[in-house]
């Protein structure tokens, strides 16, 4: 069965990688022109390094979209306070999801602005920074379906330099993180212990380098493959597709009938998800929609099979 984003693989390779930290971010600078980017161990891990680089305080308010999942509101938690977004509200510091690729407006004054994009599909750095954010994070795990890893975007080089310098300050235990990463995938408890310490080690390593490299020589033909599948449902599609900037799930409308038959093909977890569709976080309004993944794990064989069920049943 396909989940939202690609499975996780399992292979970590614990002798030395023959690419290193800046090898992978020197690649990705040079695929996404006039970037400045950083790689880190985890989202989490970013998303408190980020907020370090803003000096707030434990009654510093950090604003979150209000669909955001639990995992989010702890991370926040770990600096300052967390709060939903609320447009009446001043914030000390902003976190935009951009939920599933799509991008997500939020009008504010806000200086300190974190874009969460964790599963975007980009294809240049011009469509970065849209909220006017510091700083935009993608998980190299949702994209790609490795272990773990993640990029922050930063605005500029000054930013980059404050934010690397958090970093590395934060590498003491990265072996240790790398060694419980592997070990998760076999024990909940070892899982366990890498949950409460994946914020506190942003260092990545070098154990997954030549794994991330790997990817990245995909990168088009995910890209491609892609944009075969939005075309495949392009009469389903109930919102425009930004097309520098691809999303992992395809929101589609569907009656009682459609998902009855759609379940039958045992390929989906979930039936039904929410979905800012005003795409405004100053008016939000959520809606249920059938999360269809188009990722490159999901087959297009499988894709044409839902667009046939919903023709038939509309």
């Amino acid at each position: 069965m396909y989940n939202f984003w690609p499975y996780r693989q399992k292979k970590i390779k614990f002798h030395l990688n023959k690419k290193k930290i800046d090898d992978v971010e020197n690649f990705i600078k040079n695929k996404f022109i006039n970037s400045y980017p950083l790689y880190f161990s985890s989202g989490r891990s970013a998303i408190v390094s980020c907020l370090k680089s803003f000096n707030l305080k434990r009654e510093s308010i950090v604003g979150f979209s209000p669909y955001s999942n639990a995992c989010i509101f702890r991370t926040l938690g770990n600096i300052s306070t967390p709060m939903a977004l609320n447009k009446e509200k001043d914030f000390d510091a902003c976190l935009i999801h951009n939920q599933w690729g799509y991008l997500q407006k939020f009008d504010t004054n806000c200086e300190n602005i974190i874009e969460d994009s964790i599963d975007s599909l980009i294809l240049n750095s011009k469509t970065l920074f849209q909220n006017n954010g510091k700083y935009e994070i993608f998980s190299l795990s949702k994209i790609f379906g490795i272990p773990f890893g993640a990029i922050v975007f930063c605005k500029n080089e000054d930013l980059l330099l404050k934010l690397k310098l958090i970093r590395d300050n934060q590498k003491q235990y990265s072996n240790m993180q790398i060694f419980l990463k592997y070990l998760s995938n076999f024990s909940k408890i070892a899982d366990g212990y890498w949950q409460l310490g994946e914020t506190y080690n942003a260092y990545p390593g070098n154990a997954i380098n030549d794994l991330i490299f790997k990817n990245f020589i995909n990168y088009d033909q995910i890209v491609e493959d892609r944009l075969e599948k939005i075309k495949i449902m392009e009469n389903f599609i109930n919102f425009k597709i930004d097309k520098n900037r691809l999303p992992i799930i395809l929101p589609i409308k569907i009656n009682e009938i459609q998902k009855k038959e759609i379940s039958k093909l045992n390929k989906f977890f979930f039936l039904e998800r929410h979905l800012n569709t005003s795409f405004n976080l100053n008016n939000w309004y959520l809606e249920k929609f059938f999360p269809l993944p188009i990722h490159q794990e999901v087959e297009k064989e499988v894709i044409l099979n839902v667009r046939e069920i919903l023709k038939k049943n509309d």
